[in-house]
């Protein structure tokens, strides 16, 4: 049984409900429609954003926006194993959520600084797999928020954990986001 069968698909746009009936599996549909709710839900609950559904609209490298809000909403949705996360604020935002599964090394020379590999290489090996985690998602996250996903380099992103306080540089300038 199909995402649209749901009384929820009817909350979306023509285009997205589009969108998701080309999905090849089940889950991935409903994991767009859920996400897209959460956002409608927040929109609704917290900044009066009272429309039938969400019109969107893209940046040039595919990040979605809402049409005609004159950039007052900015949103996000992240999607991993059985979790949906969504957020929204009036400034750019960005998440990610990951399953934390198998550690994969092949992936460190694209999405880690040099500085980064050598610093995980001298961990446990469960250390190992969530400070990965950690550096990713915080990456994502902040690509998402740009705009730009996995077009801008994980690679030239250098996180920098100090205790609970988490920042993040690129070129040798830290960037002004806080996590």
């Amino acid at each position: 049984e199909r995402t649209e069968s749901q009384g929820l698909f009817s909350m979306v746009s023509p285009e997205l409900r589009d969108k998701i009936k080309r999905f090849r599996k089940k889950v991935d549909a409903d994991r767009t429609l859920v996400g897209h709710l959460i956002v409608k839900l927040i929109l609704n609950q917290y900044f009066q954003f009272d429309r039938q559904y969400i019109d969107y609209c893209y940046n040039q490298f595919g990040k979605p926006g809402i049409k005609d809000s004159s950039g007052q909403f900015h949103f996000n949705i992240s999607h991993s194993g059985d979790w949906v996360v969504g957020v929204v604020a009036k400034d750019r935002i960005g998440i990610d959520i990951e399953r934390i599964g198998t550690l994969r090394r092949e992936v460190y020379s694209i999405a880690l600084t040099a500085e980064e590999i050598v610093d995980l290489k001298s961990l446990g090996e469960s250390e190992e797999r969530a400070r990965f985690y950690d550096l990713w998602t915080i990456k994502e996250s902040y690509v998402k928020a740009i705009g730009r996903g996995l077009n801008e380099s994980l690679s030239k992103l250098e996180v920098l954990l100090d205790g609970e306080v988490v920042s993040l540089e690129k070129d040798k300038q830290v960037l002004p986001v806080f996590f």
